[in-house]
């Protein structure tokens, strides 16, 4: 038989997301929702390739959402890390 491979890693799957990012890097990404914040603040992601932004509307600005944005709106407004989309119960407003 052939070399092992490791994983959950198949040169398909890497073909596919590597074909899907540059189509949405040459095309742009589709857009939905994943959770407001305020309204003006909300966290979305590209149907399409996956990656997930931060996008704000006051200052008209998309940028690729990192674990800094997750800890901002966790203390900021108490909502829950990793996609729960309900408030905290627990945090003080």
């Amino acid at each position: 038989m052939g070399a092992k491979q490791k994983e959950g890693v198949s040169l398909a799957g890497f073909l596919t997301r590597a074909a899907t990012r540059l189509y949405c890097g040459l095309f742009g990404h589709q857009y939905y929702t994943v959770q407001r914040f305020n309204k003006y603040s909300r966290k979305i992601a590209c149907g399409r390739c996956g990656s997930s932004f931060a996008m704000d509307d006051f200052m008209q600005v998309v940028v690729p959402w990192s674990d800094d944005f997750e800890h901002l709106y966790y203390v900021v407004y108490g909502f829950k890390k990793r996609g729960n989309y309900e408030k905290d119960s627990n945090s003080k407003q």
